[in-house]
């Protein structure tokens, strides 16, 4: 992988760590599924009507946007309305590192070198001492959503690479949010009803509209459109464990803009992470004679 990208992917997690904060503004005005639809709606209107529908079949358009975006964000948002906070939420979510390298192995026919499984099951155990540090009580409902949004994610990126293979990476994205506004629109009014709408968008702050705002162009639009470009140039292996690195800057912002306390935990366990996906990203010389991989991509 050139430093470029792994540069732009750490960026890309510094501004998916802080949109975890940000979510937690905007539940404060917004029920969590009217949050995810306005969210991919203001994603797709004006884009599609800007950018060339993609020539994928529209089938393989509706199950990436049903998973990415739809499934995923409603289970996470209901999750973290239900108590989830930020930080606990950003944690519990890169569970689909483990649901996307499964999936590429067992679909996408792709064999990780031995330092990408180290490197995973290495920053898993740092997750895992963050998760048991927290101080926070979980609901077991929110807890068991925010796992169905990293499967729904996890999922999502394997049929990104699948099924929007040779695909414009930003039309993807414009035209698969587009998919999950009416799902998500009709479940937010059968579930949360019409006078939750009013009220909601009647009574939201300007802070409110400024974390949709944070939310749409530099978490979705940008964040997603970086992230299916990596994930169709590099080996799932290979990408898919830089999220891990969320949390780690979740736990930051949370201490620099709420005044959380950073324990000696959360800090070795930030140190474990960050070793665990360096060590996915070193290119070990010797990992050949332990498992065989495919040529690398361009």
């Amino acid at each position: 992988m050139l430093l470029r990208d792994r540069l732009l992917l750490v960026g890309l997690t510094a501004v998916w760590g802080l949109n975890f904060s940000v979510i937690k503004i905007a539940l404060v005005d917004l029920p969590p599924l009217l949050l995810a639809a306005l969210r991919f709606l203001f994603v797709a209107v004006p884009a599609v009507l800007l950018l060339p529908m993609p020539t994928a079949p529209v089938r393989h358009i509706a199950a990436y946007g049903l998973t990415m975006f739809a499934m995923q964000f409603a289970f996470l948002f209901a999750g973290m309305s239900l108590g989830v906070g930020a930080g606990v939420a950003s944690l519990l979510l890169q569970f689909q590192v483990f649901v996307t390298i499964a999936l590429a192995l067992g679909f996408g026919r792709e064999r990780p070198l031995l330092t990408q499984i180290l490197g995973t099951l290495i920053a898993a155990g740092g997750l895992a001492a963050l998760v048991a540090g927290a101080p926070q009580d979980v609901s077991g409902l929110g807890l068991l959503l925010v796992l169905l949004a990293a499967v729904a994610w996890g999922v999502g990126n394997t049929l990104s690479r699948r099924l929007l293979a040779g695909q414009a990476v930003l039309p993807s994205v414009a035209w698969g949010s587009l998919v999950s506004v009416l799902p998500l629109a009709a479940a937010s009014l059968w579930l949360e009803g019409w006078p939750a709408w009013k009220a909601a968008l009647a009574g939201s702050q300007p802070s409110t509209w400024a974390a949709l705002a944070y939310v749409v162009y530099p978490t979705t639009l940008a964040g997603f459109s970086l992230w299916a470009y990596q994930l169709r140039r590099y080996p799932a292996a290979a990408v898919a464990p830089f999220t891990m690195m969320v949390p780690v800057f979740g736990l930051l912002f949370a201490v620099l803009t709420v005044g959380e306390p950073l324990t000696s935990v959360k800090v070795t366990a930030a140190v474990v992470v960050l070793f665990g996906v360096g060590l996915c990203q070193w290119d070990q010389k010797l990992s050949h004679l332990f498992i065989t991989t495919g040529p690398p991509r361009a």
